[in-house]
């Protein structure tokens, strides 16, 4: 007899095989048993409990199972044996169960009505199933396997196939190989090697970006929208956003359209931004800086951070100056002539309708004046100038425009006529004053 040993190496999931045992326990009246003892996470086994009828009076109470394991389904049948012309009646009822973790688990002891069952012991397996159709039974046809295959003494025949592995990091898959045939003698030969892979983790990490619009502004400010983006830069693991914060703007949930938590997938991004309104002067930038942080879907934390700067220019300074005249001090000059050659002429008054008495010194409505009554006018020489005249200065002030004033004097000769009474008027106009009243014109 000649036998030999296949060795199988782990570069992907191959297969493994779980022995199924059938371990019955039995209590007073309700015998419990598990279709194997060994169960992968993630996979279901049954527990089936047994009475005889007699003892069966209520159905199990199924709530301890729920501390360790998911009830899937549950069933129920009842048995009838005769042997040897006696009866004996049972029931029974199947519970489909999952294991909500791993490692070694207690089935408690179940009760139904006065009767109970022992505890049945499990071990939960650190890996799972790397296929949806569970355990592979045969390997021919699977990579480049394929049997027969025919060894010379001291020979080996190898082969290779790939399946996916999928999990989170400290998950691992094991899975059993076995080669089974015959010697040239017709003598049965058979070996088993098995191989683990163990997903190993891979960091996560996240990208936050942040911009501003505009990034420059006037003096002395405006409003700018602050963008932000958060990359989830892992291909595996998804990351979940629990804080979005600024140096600036504080915690920026509810700021915006921005909020968290956010989950976000394998290569996705999330986005949000807000507006603010910014004061600032040239060379002194506005700078902040936005932080997000979380976790990925193994507990990792996650975090990263990014600024943005605004700037302000300055603006060139504008001025405009205008000049007008708002008042003015007028000097208003006199000149009254007498215009007859036949005697001389007695000025007494001098009175303006907007001044008044301009020859009183203490008139307020004039600033000063050198006229001064009363005067003797000359008969008429014919020659301008001279004694026949009498010429005189007042300055008045003047706010408004355009302003119209008229001088009327009081003449009279010494045979006793009536007085004639000789005026003139003058306008003043000012740029930018303002206008004077229609009666003040």
């Amino acid at each position: 007899m000649t036998t030999q040993r296949i060795m199988k190496s782990a570069a992907a999931i191959a297969m493994i095989a779980i022995a199924c045992a059938f371990q019955p326990s039995m209590a007073s009246g309700l015998r419990s048993s598990v279709n194997t003892t060994q169960v992968r996470f993630g996979d279901q086994f049954e527990l089936r409990l047994t009475a005889d009828s007699s003892a069966a009076t209520a159905a199990p109470d199924l709530t301890p199972l729920r501390e360790h394991f998911q009830i899937l389904g549950t069933g129920q049948s009842s048995r009838t044996n005769i042997i040897n012309g006696r009866r004996s009646d049972s029931f029974s009822w199947v519970i489909t169960l999952t294991p909500n973790e791993k490692g070694r688990l207690t089935i408690p002891a179940i009760t139904a009505g006065n009767i109970s069952s022992d505890p049945v012991t499990i071990d939960t397996l650190n890996d799972k199933r790397p296929s949806p159709g569970g355990t592979v039974t045969s390997l021919q046809g699977v990579g480049d396997c394929s049997v027969p295959q025919t060894i010379a003494a001291g020979g080996s025949y190898s082969c290779s196939f790939d399946l996916l592995v999928t999990g989170n990091a400290g998950d691992s898959e094991s899975d059993l190989a076995t080669a089974s045939g015959n010697d040239d003698d017709g003598n049965a030969v058979s070996a088993s090697d098995d191989a683990t892979v163990t997903i190993n983790d891979v960091p996560s990490s996240i990208q936050l970006l942040k911009s501003a619009a505009p990034d420059t502004l006037d003096e002395p400010g405006g409003s700018v929208i602050f963008n932000l983006t958060v990359n989830n830069l892992s291909s595996v693991d998804t990351v979940t956003i629990n804080s979005l914060t600024d140096t600036v703007f504080g915690d920026l949930d509810g700021v915006g359209d921005c909020s968290v938590p956010r989950i976000i997938a394998p290569g996705n991004s999330y986005n949000c931004s807000f507006t603010a309104d910014l004061e600032g002067e040239p060379g002194a930038p506005h700078m902040n800086v936005a932080t997000a942080s979380g976790v990925d879907d193994d507990g990792n934390p996650v975090s990263d951070n990014d600024g943005a700067t605004v700037n302000f220019s300055n603006i060139a300074p504008a001025a405009t100056l205008s000049k007008s005249v708002s008042q003015a001090t007028v000097s208003y000059s006199v000149t009254v002539s007498n215009d007859s050659d036949a005697e001389p002429l007695a000025l007494s008054v001098l009175d303006d309708d907007k001044f008044g008495d301009v020859s009183d010194v203490g008139n307020p409505l004039i600033q000063s004046t050198n006229c001064i009554l009363p005067q003797q006018l000359e008969p008429s020489d014919g020659e301008a100038g001279g004694p026949d005249e009498y010429t005189c200065v007042f300055t008045a002030l003047v706010n408004c425009s355009p302003h119209t004033n008229t001088l009327t004097g009081s003449v009279t000769d010494n045979d006793g006529s009536a007085p004639v009474t000789p005026s003139g008027s003058t306008t003043v106009t000012l740029l930018g004053a303002a206008e004077c009243p229609p009666n003040d014109e």
